[in-house]
């Protein structure tokens, strides 16, 4: 559910950097790892829905979130992924689409499988696309 990468050294990799830096990303399909808290919140972030409030913390975000996307610059053009990507292709861009999931298949968010799916290919398909 969680991956956390820091700043090695390569070629001497006892040497400790000290900078800090980390990049922590999420998988909201992961199911090892991770406390009940980093559960709930991977819940809502894939399907944010006040049926997924689950916390206090949750009812925050839940709160910032509608308020947001009730913001009149925000609430004209507010669309989720899943729904600019239907759009997408219902609309006979295929080709955006195709590029959107390429994408979230190399950064490890989709797996080829799911990516596919969504497009209505087969596996060969989007990997013959992908090149």
């Amino acid at each position: 559910m969680i991956y956390t990468f820091e700043n090695t050294c390569k070629e001497y990799p006892d040497i400790e950097n000290k900078d800090g830096l980390k990049y922590i990303y999420f998988n909201t399909t992961g199911t090892k790892g991770g406390t009940e808290s980093i559960k709930q919140l991977l819940s809502y972030l894939k399907h944010s829905k006040i049926e997924n409030v689950t916390n206090e913390k949750l009812s925050h975000i839940h709160d910032y979130v509608e308020t947001v996307k009730q913001a009149s610059e925000v609430r004209d053009r507010y669309m989720t992924i899943g729904e600019m990507l239907d759009a997408s292709k219902e609309e006979g861009r295929v080709e955006g689409a195709l590029d959107v999931y390429v994408s979230l298949v190399v950064d490890g968010v989709l797996s080829l499988a799911e990516a596919a799916e969504r497009l209505g290919m087969t596996e060969e398909e989007l990997k013959s696309r992908m090149c």
